[in-house]
């Protein structure tokens, strides 16, 4: 039987949320749940601190939310980390790998099990700052399907030699592919629930989520920070 690939389309939108009201004196919008998805390789010594911020940010944005921890085959007890953090605040959640896989397809397996309308996707690096995450949250509210962080100064692409690398690499592929990239959108990115849907009923197994996006026919929003 011959496998017809999965092909761009659109969901009509269930949301769980409304959108955000023009009238400030209506009724606030209605609770939701957010999920946000971190993968983390050989990182016990930093993780403390990361979550210690991103948990504060994320219970100021909704008291609904999950922090799911995806650990692409550490050997350093990474996911240790996240159990202790885990018995104090059972918002965070682990997805153990049983062994490295990569960035791209841990970030799959962290979105496979999200539960929320919408997902964010954020670097343990937090090269750029997690306190966006309430604009981001605020732009798919005005009804964005995909919410994108771009640094507005060449300085706060961090590491410098990772983000020319990762430029020359978009535009290269940028030339072999029918569809526009969008080379500086960055580290953390927030997808609708239909936009996640639309990422699990494609087919591939090696994924470079940037050009899925496009392919997919996402035109993101934007947040920029400075």
């Amino acid at each position: 039987m011959v496998r017809t690939p999965a092909v761009p389309f659109r969901f009509e939108r269930s949301r769980m949320i409304d959108p955000r009201p023009d009238d400030p004196a209506a009724p606030a919008a209605a609770p939701f749940r957010l999920s946000v998805v971190m993968v983390v390789h050989d990182d016990a010594g930093r993780l403390g601190g990361v979550l210690d911020r991103l948990v504060p940010v994320l219970s100021g944005v909704t008291a609904d939310y999950e922090l799911l921890v995806v650990d692409d085959g550490s050997r350093d007890g990474s996911a240790a980390v996240v159990r202790r953090r885990r018995a104090a605040n059972p918002t965070i959640k682990l997805i153990e790998l049983g062994r490295r896989f990569g960035h791209e397809v841990a970030l799959a397996a962290g979105l496979e099990y999200a539960t929320g309308a919408a997902a964010i996707l954020i670097d343990i690096d937090l090269g750029a700052p997690p306190e966006l995450i309430p604009e981001l949250v605020d732009k798919w509210r005005d009804g964005h399907d995909l919410v994108v962080a771009v640094a507005g100064s060449i300085e706060l692409r961090r590491p410098i030699a990772e983000w020319l690398f990762g430029r020359r690499v978009d535009h290269l592929l940028e030339g072999l592919c029918e569809v526009p990239l969008a080379p500086d959108h960055g580290e953390i990115r927030l997808l609708d629930r239909s936009v996640i849907e639309q990422l699990k009923r494609l087919p591939e197994r090696t994924r470079y989520l940037k050009g899925l996006f496009a392919w997919l026919g996402l035109r993101p929003a934007t947040v920029t920070y400075f």
